[in-house]
């Protein structure tokens, strides 16, 4: 949107900070600088990997936050209540997160971890699929959001405990166009990392089908996803 027509409907329609309720200036999206602040407090260093903790038949995987705090705030918005302009709050990091996965590695395709259709019918929009595209912008490789498809009547993962989560997940997942993703490199793309059931079953899904690699970006991971234990603010 061209700056002076954001300006004006800013003066229409004024905008407030998620957290404070303070009234946004022009550069700033969902959070005022001084939420925006503290939301940085959860970032994690792009160097602790979930290495030694990633899902089953994933590569590397990398997480922006701890899903703690406001991140968890701000997520639960944007999955839970259909508040698709939250995810402005993190732009910022997921585009300097695409740089520094290219430098990573190249990739020749994103696919986005897909819920299922009854999901998206209800919140009109996916949630990785927003996130994939703000990623694919700098990585130059397209977005198959369509490619994988997991199918109807799989309870939701956040009522179920991890052992519940991986066997709720077994044959979840089915690929369209199997051969697209033969010899390719692949970064999985989700909003949270939580036990890893549902990375670990995407992977195999695309794995079978003769996949070269498999990353996984996420927006955010539970601290216990995480390969070293941090501090977390209070």
């Amino acid at each position: 949107m061209a700056p002076y027509l954001e300006a004006l409907l800013r003066l229409i329609y004024p905008v407030s900070c998620e957290f404070c309720h303070s009234l946004l200036e022009l550069d700033e999206k969902a959070l005022c600088q001084v939420c925006q602040t503290e939301l940085e407090d959860f970032r994690l260093d792009w160097d602790i990997m979930l290495q030694e903790k990633s899902p089953d038949g994933i590569d590397q995987a990398w997480a922006l936050y701890y899903n703690e705090g406001p991140v968890r705030r701000l997520l639960n918005g944007f999955k839970f209540s259909g508040r698709q302009w939250l995810l402005d709050a993190f732009r910022p990091a997921l585009e300097s997160a695409a740089g520094m996965l290219e430098a990573e590695s190249r990739y020749d395709l994103l696919i986005p971890i897909p819920s299922s259709d009854s999901r998206k019918k209800k919140h009109s929009y996916a949630h990785a699929d927003l996130i994939a595209k703000v990623l694919a912008r700098s990585l130059d490789c397209p977005v198959l959001n369509r490619l994988m498809r997991k199918k109807n009547g799989t309870p939701a993962q956040s009522s179920l405990d991890r052992e519940e989560r991986a066997a709720n997940l077994i044959g979840a997942f089915e690929l369209r166009r199997a051969a697209q993703v033969r010899e390719q490199r692949i970064l999985l793309v989700d909003d949270i990392l939580t036990t890893g059931a549902t990375a670990a079953e995407a992977a195999r899904v695309l794995r079978a089908a003769g996949a070269a690699s498999v990353d996984l970006a996420v927006l955010a991971a539970t601290p216990a996803a995480c390969r070293i234990e941090e501090a977390i603010p209070a």
